[in-house]
């Protein structure tokens, strides 16, 4: 059963997510992926006795308690993980401040606070599910820090109550200072104090309490101090961003570089990186694109030292990538070998064999030799993909599909369905979703092996939300085909009407017809195979009248009178 649809589209489309997710860079993650979530406090002069004490359960991962000192503050301890972080506000307004932060913080959710609750008991409920998620407690303290900026609220990190008095943050061991730059009544940014790991944090907001500028410090064995920056979108989310390294002195006196490593561009605001810039020693080397949005790069500019486009335009392997592109979506196959060979080889040669931006043009590779009836030199370049574990993440999955597709075709099922099976393993291995060309090829082969409880069991688990028009009619048209195998005839009938009704919207019905004829061929059901046929035929004679002579589909049915006859009459 040879089946043609574009699954390359779908399956890209399915990872873009998974990519985004490691956009973010590594030192990022104290400020976005920590599951200890900065504490909010406020700075004030106080001696120990107005402190108070610190109450809260460490069993508890998030706890917050409320011990009201003297007539003009209050204390928030918060727990988690057996950490204290605590949070000094003054006793005015203070229940409500918190309560809008995190109503706000917690969007529609806030609800959860029954009209009944106290602000006290409304807070004590949304605290968990703020700061369960790093998003959200992120939000809180951007707003805490805007609304609170009156009250010198301030965000930190991983505090402790150390139990002694120190000189302007009274007993909370984390914050060094606080800044005010513009002297509006809202913190600017934070600096915590450097910890034992020997670094230290900063958070810059906007007037909005968004998140503008992330900040991370090092120092290094020679007590040189190295600060990384990712600097943010005016909306605080993570579409353009671009990273900067500052070297100091021990004395930090002397500034000996300032230097952009990366810079990420989303250019649509679509929430996609579309190209990616790199820098070396203060100048930028190169850009890479990823046109298609897919993870892969399609295109690679490079610079020279004075920042123009190296040799007057040269792009690594691009322009080859893009005829090939053009070849193929043409169905010029033989042209577009020459042209993704020609890519392969510029890439190796800039790269080596091994690098992961051969992973693309290999795959494409493999698939143009594929379809122009060259399943040798197809193999041999799916294979080198599958052994190239850079290659792991975007490429194997559709490498193994599209071996199985060749298995499928030469009848070597026991075969294709190895191929499919490692495709759905290696893309289950980087995504928590199945991905829909997988599991309707994977329900297509098990079909032509009878093994029908397994076809219509992954039939079935497809969901309807995930397919076009065309995909409901594979889905449907075999979901059929497999319970009528396994002896359901009403059931699988219904299935069948459902696939036509899905051709109809498609607009291809005639095509259908041939593959419901095919469908009942496979399953010796003559009469039913004949009248698709026939259809068909009348439909597109020109299209599936020596197609019908080859195709093993029709081999059960082959020497029955009906079909001679109804070939017959096409002659």
């Amino acid at each position: 059963m040879t089946i043609r649809f574009n699954f390359a589209t779908v399956f890209r489309n399915s990872i873009v997510f998974a990519i985004m997710a490691m956009a973010l860079p590594a030192y990022a993650a104290p400020f976005i992926d920590s599951t200890k979530m900065q504490a909010i406090q406020r700075l004030r002069s106080a001696d120990e006795s107005v402190m108070g004490p610190f109450v809260g359960s460490a069993n508890y991962p998030w706890t917050v308690s409320f011990d009201t000192v003297e007539s003009d503050g209050t204390v928030w301890l918060i727990q988690t993980d057996g950490i204290n972080q605590y949070v000094l506000v003054d006793a005015d307004n203070q229940l409500e401040i918190m309560l809008k932060a995190l109503k706000s913080a917690a969007g529609e959710d806030w609800s959860r606070c029954e009209r009944s609750m106290t602000p006290q008991e409304c807070i004590n409920e949304l605290i968990d599910y703020v700061f369960a998620d790093s998003d959200r407690s992120l939000k809180l303290s951007a707003l805490l820090l805007l609304w609170g900026g009156a009250l010198n609220v301030i965000a930190a990190q991983n505090c402790q109550f150390t139990g002694e008095i120190h000189e302007d943050y009274r007993g909370i061991e984390c914050v060094e200072s606080y800044v005010d730059e513009d002297s509006d009544g809202v913190i600017d940014y934070v600096q915590p104090k450097r910890n034992s790991l020997n670094e230290r944090y900063y958070i810059y907001l906007n007037a909005d309490g968004a998140v503008r500028e992330s900040k991370l410090s090092l120092f290094d064995s020679e007590e040189r101090e190295i600060e990384r920056r990712i600097n943010r979108a005016a909306n605080g989310l993570l579409d353009n961003y671009n990273d900067e390294v500052v070297y100091y002195d021990p004395t930090r006196e002397n500034e000996t570089a300032l230097c952009v490593s990366r810079v990420v561009h989303d250019e649509n605001n679509d929430g996609k990186i579309d190209n990616t810039e790199y820098y070396a020693n203060c100048k930028k080397e190169r850009a890479e694109y990823d046109q298609n949005n897919n993870g892969v790069v399609e295109e690679i500019v490079r610079f020279d030292d004075s920042g123009n486009i190296r040799d007057d335009g040269f792009r690594i392997g691009a322009d080859s990538q893009m005829a090939g592109h053009k070849a193929f979506e043409e169905q010029r196959f033989a042209d577009a070998i020459g042209h993704y060979e020609r890519a392969v080889s510029e890439l190796e040669t800039e790269w080596g064999r091994a690098d992961g931006k051969l992973c693309s043009p290999l795959t494409e590779l493999g698939h143009a030799y594929m379809l122009n009836g060259d399943y040798t030199r197809a193999r041999a370049r799916l294979k080198t993909v599958i052994q190239n574990t850079e290659c792991r993440a975007f490429e194997h999955p559709r490498a193994y599909l599209l071996l199985a597709q060749m298995s499928n075709n030469e009848r070597n099922f026991p075969e294709a369905m190895q191929f499919i099976d490692q495709a759905r393993s290696a893309q289950l291995g980087q995504w928590e979703q199945p991905d829909v060309d997988l599991e309707l090829w994977a329900g297509i082969i098990r079909f032509q092996l009878k093994k029908y409880a397994e076809c219509a069991q992954i039939f079935d688990a497809l969901s309807d939300a995930d397919l076009s028009d065309q995909g409901r009619f594979y889905k449907y048209s075999l979901f059929g085909g497999c319970q009528i195998g396994l002896g359901n005839e009403s059931a699988g009938m219904i299935s069948i009407n459902t696939s036509i009704q899905a051709a109809n919207a498609a607009g291809i019905l005639a095509d259908a017809q041939y593959m419901l004829a095919s469908i009942f061929a496979v399953l010796s059901r003559t009469e039913s195979a004949l009248t698709y046929l026939r259809k068909a035929l009348e439909a597109n004679r020109d299209a599936f009248y020596s197609r019908v002579l080859e195709d093993h589909d029709f081999d059960n049915i082959r020497m029955q009178p009906g079909f001679k006859q109804l070939i017959s009459e096409f002659e």
